[in-house]
């Protein structure tokens, strides 16, 4: 497992510690949570790219809608 090292102001070494134990994590585990949970916003945000360029591309594939009631009904809610 690999180490990361960086510098915190005092100010902000004490406000991270009080977030990770709002959170009920340990400071380590706080600055991996953060970081994968970046991580699957960045993923979330290039699969959203994706498809935005297959809207462009391929615009008849999108012509038809869902209401709420019928994306229920076809997962069994």
């Amino acid at each position: 497992m690999a180490t990361v090292s960086f510098r915190l102001s005092e100010r902000e070494h004490k406000y991270a510690e009080q977030l990770a134990k709002f959170q009920g994590v340990k400071l380590s585990d706080y600055f991996r949570n953060i970081i994968h949970e970046q991580a699957e916003d960045f993923e979330d945000l290039n699969a959203i790219k994706e498809l935005e360029k297959d809207m462009v591309a391929h615009p008849e594939n999108y012509k038809k809608t869902y209401t709420l009631k019928e994306v229920a009904e076809e997962l069994g809610f």
